[in-house]
């Protein structure tokens, strides 16, 4: 057997008719939330410009769940959620689910998450915020706890509702919501790079902006509507 030259093997190492792929990184990125007045709310509201907020008179529960988000994500990127929230009376809790594609997303089961966690952005993933009521009670007597019960209220009655434990974050406001929902992380794009270059941005949170900073040689395929 006769050896293998080192132009042989030149020749072997080469990649015939391979498509060079350069990625692109975009940091920060603002992933959408999915806060708005679209998707399923249950005894709360949106109230722009992003909060959801509980309604009051005889709520006792409720939750909103947002429509499934298209990331367009090419490849999955870290992000960390964050979160502003005030709940006097009441457990909030927060869920994500995710998947390849809308069905898988819809079919898969909820996680519960919270501010400051590191989520990986998949394709598709969706949101939900529970929020539920408890009360503060003393029973009347030393192990005398019956359907009577106390509840705990102001005298004289200012509220129907007063029997709600408060333990209040923000002091002074008694009402139940969650604001400023984030996610920022990095938005990874590869082969929609027709001509290789820089950009220098100041931290872009979409594409609709990318007109500004200093672009050299750079050259985007915009002709993808998610990257509009």
């Amino acid at each position: 057997m006769i050896p293998a030259g080192a132009e042989y093997q030149e020749y072997e190492a080469l990649q015939m008719g391979a498509t060079p792929a350069v990625r692109i990184s975009f940091s920060p990125y603002v992933w959408p939330n999915g806060v708005n007045a679209l998707g399923t709310f249950v005894e709360c509201a949106y109230v722009a410009p992003d909060r959801i907020q509980a309604h009051y008179h005889g709520f006792s529960g409720g939750y909103w769940i947002s429509e499934v988000i298209t990331s367009y994500a090419q490849f999955e990127s870290p992000a960390v959620i964050t979160w502003n929230w005030n709940a006097p009376g009441f457990d909030l809790v927060v869920y994500w689910r995710y998947g390849n594609s809308a069905a898988e997303c819809a079919a898969a089961s909820w996680e519960a998450i919270e501010s400051g966690d590191t989520l990986i952005i998949p394709a598709f993933y969706q949101f939900k915020i529970t929020m539920e009521g408890y009360r503060a009670w003393a029973v009347d007597a030393v192990g005398d706890a019956d359907a009577w019960t106390a509840y705990a209220e102001t005298t004289p009655l200012e509220d129907e509702y007063q029997g709600y434990a408060a333990p209040v974050n923000v002091p002074g406001i008694l009402l139940t919501y969650i604001e400023a929902l984030e996610l920022p992380g990095e938005f990874m794009l590869m082969a929609d790079i027709e001509e290789v270059g820089t950009i220098t941005q100041e931290a872009p949170t979409d594409f609709s902006d990318l007109v500004g900073g200093d672009l050299s040689g750079l050259i985007l395929n915009n002709r993808q509507v998610g990257f509009a």
